[in-house]
């Protein structure tokens, strides 16, 4: 019988990390070995990682390499800002002083941006990389699969590419250097991004897209590349029983849920402006209904939505709830009757949430731009979609949307499972690996 191939797996985020990220890498763990590839972990510390949820379920027989992160020097600086920071005098700032002030702050942001370089989370990037060049060494390596964001994964990979000449997968979960995140940086900042983008891409034998939309974008920005070079292989979903949820007591209000964080031009007071709409205009009743956002949310976000359809808040009808664990947020999952996605500008990306979804069988009403969400939402006739600039429109399709019928998470499971389950997603990923290794 063949050995299995070793594949390095490089990913910053992997449960117990509570990134919805580290999930897409640990599920390709979870079934690689079923079609001959031995998965080899190399991840950070979980001593580095913001939050931890350990309800995730973990991998069985999986080798995992945890490493340490150094500290780097915006590190210092901020640790070094801290010690140094007075309470300010209050009083009226002169037109001098605001100047001032104004003249600082964009020195302290290209400082900020200097002190990144090559990216935020450099830490990483030399432990790390003492530690795949040992196991190249040691482990009989076949091939390298880096995953993003962060991009230090890739960089790493770059590296070892360059070192070892392995075939090598580079795997994006999100744009790189067309994310918004980048927004806010220098100019210079951004082009010398789009220049580390440009070398990974020509140096990875293979860039796996997670929607065709993304996979697009690639080709049209390096139309001199060979197509075979990018590939999609969307997220999904794994094995899961939805909890069976008790009927509720008749009367109770539906439940239309939220289930992450809020953030960037994920803006919700447009919707929540709607939503108000149709209250004052006696097109939905208040008590017959609760919308509840499940996670983390800007306080910037959650003001302009407070502000937007104050009657809603004090009615109880819309509700903030603070983050959970994975399994308590299936739990909550299981009993809605309405899923909301808020996208905003992300028009290259699909949500992992959205197969989440998907499983329940429920109707999903998504607020966003037009792109690679909406038209899978289009494609699988899994709910309606409205402009995030547009409360009337928004209004419209949440009404829509509440008449949707739903389908059993069983039927669900059956319509998509070969298009959408993680098992037949990781055999594509595998059938990539193998005819690479095989070819190189």
């Amino acid at each position: 019988m063949n050995s299995p191939l070793k594949v390095l797996m490089i990913c910053w985020a992997f449960p117990p990390d509570a990134q919805i990220g580290a999930l897409r890498v640990a599920r390709f763990c979870r079934y690689l070995p079923e079609f001959g590839i031995e998965p080899i972990v190399l991840t950070m510390e979980d001593r580095f990682r913001e939050t931890i949820d350990n309800s995730l379920p973990a991998v069985d027989r999986l080798r995992i390499v945890r490493t340490e992160v150094a500290a780097t020097p915006v590190d210092w600086y901020r640790r070094s800002k801290a010690v140094l920071a007075r309470p300010g005098k209050a009083g009226k700032e002169s037109p001098k002083a605001a100047t001032s002030s104004v003249r600082k702050s964009f020195l302290r942001r290209q400082l900020l941006s200097l002190l990144q370089l090559p990216g935020p989370d450099a830490g990483w990037y030399s432990p790390a990389l003492q530690a795949a060049r040992k196991l190249v060494r040691e482990q009989s390596i076949a091939a390298i699969f880096s995953s993003s964001p962060p991009t230090v994964s890739h960089r790493i990979a770059l590296r070892l590419r360059k070192e070892s000449n392995l075939p090598w997968f580079a795997d994006f979960r999100d744009p790189w250097s067309t994310s918004s995140d980048q927004n806010d940086e220098p100019a210079w900042w951004r082009y010398l991004s789009k220049s580390m983008e440009s070398r990974c891409v020509r140096s990875a034998d293979r860039v796996i897209c997670n929607t065709e939309w993304l996979r697009k974008d690639f080709l049209r920005s390096n139309p001199e590349l060979p197509q075979q070079k990018f590939v999609t292989i969307t997220n999904g979903f794994d094995d899961q029983t939805l909890p069976l949820v008790k009927p509720l007591p008749a009367g109770s209000r539906r439940l239309f849920l939220h289930l992450g964080n809020i953030y960037g031009l994920r803006r919700i007071d447009t919707f929540c402006l709607a939503v108000e709409n149709l209250v004052k205009t006696q097109r939905i009743d208040p008590s017959t209904f609760q919308i509840v956002f499940l996670g983390q949310i800007e306080p910037s976000l959650e003001a302009a939505a407070r502000t937007s359809a104050p009657s809603l808040f004090r009615l109880g009808s819309v509700e903030f709830r603070a983050r959970v664990g994975r399994d308590e947020a299936q739990k909550t999952l299981a009993g809605a009757d309405m899923l909301l996605i808020f996208q905003g500008g992300h028009y290259l990306q699909i949500p992992a949430k959205f197969y989440d979804y998907l499983l329940t069988g429920r109707p999903i009403l998504v607020v966003a731009q037009e792109g690679a969400l909406t038209s899978l939402l289009e494609e699988t006739g899994s709910g309606i979609w409205a402009d995030p600039e547009k409360p009337d429109q928004i209004a419209a399709s949440f009404l829509r949307a509440v008449a949707l019928p739903a389908i059993s998470p069983l039927e669900a499971q059956q319509r998509w499972h070969e298009r959408f389950h993680y098992q037949p997603l990781t055999q594509r990923l595998a059938s990539c690996i193998r005819s690479v290794v095989s070819g190189s």
